[in-house]
């Protein structure tokens, strides 16, 4: 599951992910469903 995340964007959700002790994928899902209920 790759889709050309920029780097710094890649950083910033390590980061966030060390924070809150969740996997990548979790993170990823959680940031997609977020942008959907924004309705981009």
């Amino acid at each position: 599951f790759q889709v050309g995340f920029e780097p710094e964007l890649l950083a910033e959700f390590d980061a966030a992910r060390k924070q809150l002790g969740l996997s990548r994928p979790a993170l990823i899902k959680i940031a997609v469903r977020r942008l959907l209920d924004a309705g981009v």
